[in-house]
This record gives structure tokens, sequence and C-alpha cells, in this order.
């Protein structure tokens, strides 16, 4: 999982994956793992004996299975549960703490693809820690984002109000659909054409939540537009480093909307297809990201 970010590190300046220690739960046994200053293992081999630093830890015991980022002092620590952990555990367990709050629970095998009764392919696996890798990487930008918040910013209300809306649900299908036909569209023109039917449709959908709920649908698009942020670019990230994973990311964009799965799974697919249609359009966006602005700002400003 190193290896395979590290191989695509260059997305994005500055992410230096193999400087992000790791912490790998097994209950009430835990690793921290990273490579050593300086190592270097040639691209495409096994890891050999003593490449990687490995420290057993008997606390913190961890008493729940969680992908997720933790902070200890003022360093991000990326949260991985073992393989066998994550196979026994139901699709959709929650373990009721956002990412922000300190750990990114739930959905679990949802994240990477698999079914409730599937065994996880090791790559996988791999794709699911590379995907907290990157979140480390980009909590800088997401505490800045969210200073100041309230309780206007209930993420809750998003998923389990907004996201169970059947006309939301149809909308957001509509804007999958766009944004699907912008990342198979053959030339720059259908490209944009996509993206501005998806950007209409996301307007359509704001104005319907503001009508509902007045200056209220203000604070919880701006969750959408973070999560799609986070979520996405980890989920476009990952699909980078696994085998034929954008292809499974168009596969999961093609899925229907509000049928099966956790309500907040949908800013995954809908963030990497955002980034997917900017890989057409804005060759610079990257950069622009990881300053903190929405895809979905980026998007509008090369749509035209």
């Amino acid at each position: 999982a190193l290896r395979r970010a590290r191989d695509v590190a260059g997305l994005f300046d500055g992410w230096e994956p193999e400087s992000t220690p790791i912490l790998l739960t097994k209950g009430r046994v835990n690793y921290l793992v990273n490579f050593p200053a300086g190592a270097e293992a040639p691209p495409g081999t096994p890891v050999a004996a003593g490449a990687l630093k490995v420290v057993r830890l008997q606390r913190p015991e961890i008493p729940v299975v969680a992908n997720g980022v933790w902070k200890v002092g003022e360093r991000p620590v990326a949260v991985v549960a073992g393989r066998r952990q994550l196979d026994q555990a139901l699709g959709g367990l929650e373990a009721g703490e956002g990412l922000l709050a300190g750990g990114e629970a739930g959905l679990l095998k949802g994240l990477v693809g698999a079914r409730i009764g599937d065994g996880l392919t090791e790559d996988e696996y791999v794709g699911a820690v590379v995907h907290e890798l990157f979140h480390a990487y980009q909590m800088p930008v997401v505490e800045e984002w969210t200073a100041g918040w309230d309780e206007g910013h209930a993420q809750e209300r998003l998923w389990y109000e907004l996201y169970l809306d059947a006309e939301n649900n149809r909308l957001q299908a509509r804007e999958a659909e766009h944004l699907l036909a912008a990342a198979r569209a053959t030339g720059e023109a259908g490209v944009r054409a996509a993206v501005r039917a998806f950007l209409a449709v996301r307007d359509a959908r704001a104005a319907y939540w503001r009508s509902r709920l007045g200056p209220e649908a203000d604070p919880l698009l701006e969750v959408e537009r973070l999560y799609e942020w986070l979520e996405g670019l980890a989920r476009y990230v990952q699909a980078h480093a696994e085998a034929n994973g954008l292809d499974a990311l168009l596969d999961e964009l093609a899925e229907p909307i509000g049928e099966g799965g956790t309500p907040r799974s949908r800013v995954y697919a809908l963030g990497a297809a955002q980034a997917l249609a900017l890989d057409r359009l804005s060759p610079g966006w990257r950069q622009e990201a990881m300053q903190g602005v929405s895809l979905e700002a980026l998007l509008r400003a090369v749509a035209d």
C-alpha cells in the first residue's frame, strides 16, 4: 500500500505518503508501520524483511473496526484495520464518529466496492489503505475549511434528511448520469456540455432545498461540497492506485442512487467523478483543489 501510494503521489504536489505513520489495528494489539527514513524499495518487488519499520504497541486498545485519520499531537496518523477485521465486519457498521471527530467510521466494505458476504481482495484492501493515507494529506485543509462551523453544519442531517428525500435522490441520479457522460465523452465539447448539464441539475437541487429549508440549506450544502472534496478526492486517488480502479469507479457511478448502501457513500462517487471531469478540462485543478477550493467551484470556473 505504501508503494502504491508513492507511485500515485505525483498526482498532488507535496503529498508524501511514505512519511505518514500508519497505525494498523487488530483490536488489542496494534502496529505502527512505515518506511524508515531514506529507505527505498525497488518498485514492483515484494517488501523485503527489514524494509518496513514496524513497532508493536500494547496500547491503545481500539475496540471498533474503523479506518480513519487520527491526530497525535499535530501529526495526522492513518488508522487502518487489519484485512481480517475488515473482512469480518458488516458493510453497514457505523461506529458513530465521523472523520472530522476522529475517525472515518462505517461504510467499510462499501468503501472498497465489496458486498456483504464477499471477501476483500488484496487489491481492494490495499486501495482502502491508500484512501486513508491521502486523508492524512488532506487534514490541514479540512481543519481550515471547517473552522467556525457550528451546529448548522451537522453532517448527520445531510445523510439522514436530505439524502433520504426522494426528490433529492432523483436529482442526484441525474447528476451522476451527466458526470458519467462527461467521463465517457470523446471530445472536449462533449465534456463541457455534460458538465454544464450537471451544474444545471445541481443548481436545481440547491434551489429545491432552499425552498424547503430556507437559509438552513446553505450550511448543509457546504457540508456536501466539503465531503465531495474530502471523500471524492480520496476515492479518485484510490482508483488510480488499484488495478482497473478507474473502470470500477465508472461502474460505481452508474449504480442507481439511493438503492442500497449508506446515504453518505454517494459523495465518494460524485466527488471522484467531478475530479475525472476536471482532468479533461483543467490540467492545473489539483493544485487549486488542495488550496481548499471545492470541486464544484472548480468545475463552474471551466464549464463555459
